[in-house]
């Protein structure tokens, strides 16, 4: 990555409210966007449309259909291709690897056996691998 390239940092907190946002993440510089919606309220399709910059519907993620399986090239994709150095963090169960939403990251940590804090006794990835359509 050129030095003169800007770090990029997208961060994603789904149902967090603005003001425990402000709180917690005080210490985030750059730009903020306080007036931005989402495309829907389904995430696989609200995500894919965050990562493509086109709306669920135009890339085939729906309820019907989670994985982000498209040949949209995705922002982590693009910008691995300009030099970046991508890493992706989710614990959604949806935004996750076994969804294909790992697409471009160089490194992609998804945890999700955690809920609440605590170690989850139920295995998304296994119930995933054995439900995925």
């Amino acid at each position: 990555m050129d030095s003169a390239q800007p770090n990029i940092a997208l961060v994603v907190l789904d149902t967090l409210q603005k003001d425990i946002f402000d709180r917690k993440f005080n210490w985030i510089s750059g730009v903020n966007y306080n007036n931005a919606w989402s495309t829907t309220h389904y995430s696989p399709a609200a995500h894919g449309s965050l990562f493509t910059g086109k709306f669920g519907s135009e890339i085939g993620v729906h309820g019907k259909s989670p994985n982000l399986d498209c040949e949209q090239p995705t922002l982590a994709e693009i910008l691995r291709d300009s030099g970046y150095t991508t890493r992706g963090f989710s614990a959604n169960t949806y935004v996750s690897k076994y969804f294909d939403f790992d697409r471009g990251f160089k490194t992609f940590q998804n945890e999700t056996r955690v809920v609440s804090g605590e170690a989850s006794s139920f295995n998304w990835p296994q119930f995933i691998k054995d439900h995925k359509t």
